[in-house]
This record gives C-alpha cells, structure tokens and sequence, in this order.
C-alpha cells in the first residue's frame, strides 16, 4: 500500500462507554432535575419573547384586528405593541410535564378572570402567531443545558 497511513485513536473511549452505561442503568440518564431544567428554560423563552412581541422566528407579531386593538384602547391596554397579555392569565398558566423521556410544555385547562380558558386562548392566538414554539436560539440553548449535564454527569 502506498502513501501515508493514517490512524487514528480514540483515547478515554472506554471509559466514556462505561460511564454512559452505568448512566443509563442508574435510570439517571434523563433525570428529573434535567427535565425540570429544560422545562423552566423554554415557558421562560417564550414568555419573554411573546412580551417582547415576536414570534419564534424572531419576526413582530401580526398586529391586533382593527376592532379589537379598539377595544384594548378603550379598556385602557395597549394595542400598537402586540404582546398576547391582556389579563397575563394565559402566559402565567403555562405549565410544563415530564416523562420518563420528554418534556411536555402546554397549557392546562384553566380559565381566566373572565372564565375564558388559556389552552383555548393559546390554541386560538397560535393560529396567527407562532408564540408557542422553540426558536433555533432556543434549540441551540436546550442542547447546551443537555450538554453541560453530559458533561457534569461524565
């Protein structure tokens, strides 16, 4: 065989493999301590993006139909910045759930102080806004948060 030979050696690659294996028999490998972490990360991210008034894309939410930004006007709320908080009963109602291997973050089926529910508000508002979602900022900070645990955990 002509030419150079490369090699190329993965040092510490054993123990990295028994680390990972004793992680994932320990039932330590997604812990709640984790999942609490990434939950409280993301309702935080979207909570300050939806008042900042953008979307996950990081685009100005569409503003608030003629008739309705009237109204807020009229009952002393702003309407030129688009923001989703009137009462701030939907966003304080966001929760989140875990699984043995997910995060779920929604919100539950609770009303507000005028008896309308936040997971209908959420549904409905979400057609015109994308609020309720993970932007690539957002992504990229869930991966770091797994990140920095695989590497404490290693």
């Amino acid at each position: 065989m002509a030419g150079k030979l490369i090699e190329l050696k993965f040092k510490g690659l054993k123990i990295l493999l028994k680390k990972l294996d004793r992680l994932s028999r320990s039932g330590t490998l997604f812990p709640d301590a984790l999942k609490d972490e990434l939950g409280h990360y993301v309702i935080t991210r979207i909570q300050a993006r939806t008042a900042e008034g953008k979307d996950a894309n990081g685009k100005p939410f569409t503003p608030y139909d003629i008739a309705y930004a009237r109204w807020r006007e009229q009952h002393g709320h702003p309407a030129k910045k688009v923001n989703l908080f009137l009462t701030g009963s939907m966003m304080a109602s966001m929760t989140y759930e875990t699984g043995p291997d997910f995060v779920r973050i929604f919100y539950p089926n609770t009303n507000d102080p005028k008896g309308v529910s936040n997971a209908a508000k959420a549904f409905w508002l979400s057609e015109d806004r994308l609020f309720h979602a993970l932007s690539a900022q957002d992504k990229s900070g869930v991966q770091g948060i797994i990140d920095q645990f695989i590497a404490k955990a290693l």
